[in-house]
């Protein structure tokens, strides 16, 4: 993705002419989401007075942001083995760190930053729940005295 990034970065002209990549990167549709709007194949957005050139997208199990800076000639791509990845907000943080500040790191969902105790509830309740089932069997099949 990196050879990628610096392919458009640096607009080869080996791959187009100067007039393709101006088509790409030029705003083409606004979208319904603020300060964002779509070149062709590329999402732009509107960071102050500049526009940045991203594309996301995912499969299954993994997500991809790769974001390019062309007034810095810099890219940053992210990549993840998980669905909920917060893309946006680890590459604000990778441009906080790249600035010289202390990010603010996203917080992870609630589910995940307590996912062990999650577990072993869930855990415990398959425990008591096949521990009833067996209760249950043992006592229908025990001889009635009466």
């Amino acid at each position: 993705m990196m050879r990628w990034a610096v392919v458009n970065l640096d607009r080869n002209p080996a791959l187009l002419s100067a007039a393709s990549y101006e088509n790409l990167f030029r705003r083409h549709i606004d979208t319904s989401s603020p300060g964002v709007a779509m070149g062709l194949g590329w999402q732009l957005e509107q960071r102050d007075k500049r526009w940045l050139l991203r594309h996301a997208g995912g499969d299954r199990g993994f997500r991809a942001l790769l974001t390019l800076y062309p007034d810095q000639h810099r890219a940053i791509v992210i990549l993840s083995n998980g669905e909920s990845t917060p893309r946006l907000q680890i590459r604000d943080a990778i441009e906080t760190i790249l600035a010289g500040r202390t990010p603010i790191l996203p917080e992870p969902p609630l589910w995940l930053r307590y996912r062990f105790l999650l577990l072993l509830l869930a855990l415990a309740f398959v425990a008591l729940v096949f521990g009833g089932i067996v209760l249950v069997k043992r006592g229908s099949t025990k001889p009635h005295r009466g």
